[in-house]
């Protein structure tokens, strides 16, 4: 009885110091990571250019804007952010703008078509189809 009462002690300063050491473990670990940077896209503007030629409304509700030679607008409800070829749109005529299922923007350009993916722009590779269509 006396050996059982021992083991039964043994195991449970084992699991008490064995929970503590592993959390400790944990909490240094976190510590030592090296802090993620923000990008941020995008310029904070006090209002849009006179030359807006299109307007379109995106699943979140933000209003997005574009024309010439200014680059790409969204107004979220709070904020106008200016978005331009030094963050990576292919151009900054904007002749379109389109939304995907996915939540992806496109943007169509004389230079080509830049997807916006809510973090980076990325121009899309040119593929020739059938003109008559139309179609993007």
């Amino acid at each position: 009885m006396k050996l059982k009462k021992i083991t039964f002690k043994v195991v449970l300063i084992f699991g008490i110091l064995t929970t503590f050491s592993s959390c400790n473990g944990q909490n240094k670990s976190e510590r030592l990571k090296t802090p993620e940077k923000d990008i941020t896209l995008g310029k904070t503007v006090s209002e849009l250019d006179e030359r807006i030629m299109v307007v379109f409304q995106d699943k979140k509700n933000n209003f997005w804007f574009g024309g010439n030679d200014k680059g790409a607008y969204r107004y979220d409800g709070e904020n106008l952010i200016l978005f331009t070829m030094e963050d990576g749109l292919c151009s900054n005529n904007i002749l379109g703008i389109q939304e995907d299922k996915y939540g992806n923007i496109y943007f169509d350009t004389p230079e080509g078509v830049s997807k916006f993916d809510r973090e980076k722009f990325i121009t899309l590779e040119v593929i020739e189809s059938d003109s008559s269509k139309n179609e993007w």
